[in-house]
């Protein structure tokens, strides 16, 4: 098993599809807007007067991770909208998170029987990936009306 650590084009995950097939599993680890930008901006080293301008920076490349357009460029959003399953690094501990590690491994290889239902992150998750998905395909169907006529 190996664990890569920072997937931010769905190029990337494209690429690791082709290469492992159904052996690759995609995990997200979703955390607040607020919680990213504190992480990244206690990893940028600035002298402590000058702390506030880390935050900014942080700002700066939470936003840039997000919504950059070009396709080599980073799409954090795009790509998250690949995984195949969601876990919540939002307050968590790590033995939350290696919790939530281990109830994918075991659903994925069928260890236990699992009938409590969905955590509620998981179905709104994949709630909003469907809702884009049918916004897509609605927008296929305008294009196409257009196109030919119908």
């Amino acid at each position: 098993m190996y664990i890569i650590d920072s997937l931010k084009n769905p190029a990337e995950v494209d690429v690791l599809k082709a290469v492992y097939g159904e052996l690759f599993y995609f995990i997200g680890a979703i955390q607040s807007r607020e919680e990213r930008v504190d992480n990244l901006a206690s990893r940028i080293r600035v002298p402590l007067e000058k702390r506030e301008d880390s935050t900014n920076h942080a700002v700066e490349l939470e936003r840039d991770d997000r919504k950059q357009s070009e396709d080599h460029e980073q799409q954090l959003d795009k790509t998250l909208n690949l995984c195949d399953y969601y876990i919540s690094v939002s307050n968590a501990s790590k033995a939350d998170v290696a919790g939530q590690v281990q109830r994918f491994f075991n659903l994925v290889h069928g260890n236990g029987v699992h009938t409590h239902p969905p955590m509620n992150m998981e179905c709104t998750l994949r709630t909003q990936r469907a809702w884009g998905l049918l916004v897509y395909l609605d927008k296929l169907v305008q294009v196409f009306q257009i196109r030919t006529g119908i």
